[in-house]
């Protein structure tokens, strides 16, 4: 077993890997707070996308902290900002200018609603 819970057996496994996306997902909005805020940042998302055809996590970040909004609420649900089918990855990745996020790449998304 691995420390998350993982039979050995599992650990090269896609499905197990999809199923345990899927359950991390959702209980990453168990907190009623940070269900809240994500279906906030998901509106900021779509304005933002409205507004320029290239979006990541930061865009929206910025925008929320322009509308005084508390993104740090969002925690792991922040993975799920561009979650649903009105958006697609561009295929490219920009290194994010959080000074938190130690220069990781974040993707970038595009709006086809």
């Amino acid at each position: 077993m691995t420390s998350d819970g993982v039979p050995l057996y599992k650990v090269f496994s896609l499905e197990t890997g999809e199923e345990l996306k899927a359950t991390g997902m959702k209980k990453a909005v168990d907190n009623p707070k940070r269900k809240e805020m994500l279906a906030l940042a998901k509106k900021v998302a779509v304005d933002v996308g409205k507004r320029q055809t290239r979006v990541s996590a930061d865009d929206v970040f910025v925008e929320m902290e322009h509308l005084k909004l508390d993104f740090s609420i969002l925690g792991p649900a922040s993975g799920s900002i561009f979650s649903d089918k009105r958006w697609v990855f561009t295929g490219h990745w920009e290194k994010s200018i959080r000074a938190s996020n130690h220069g990781r790449y974040n993707r970038v998304w595009t709006l086809c609603d």
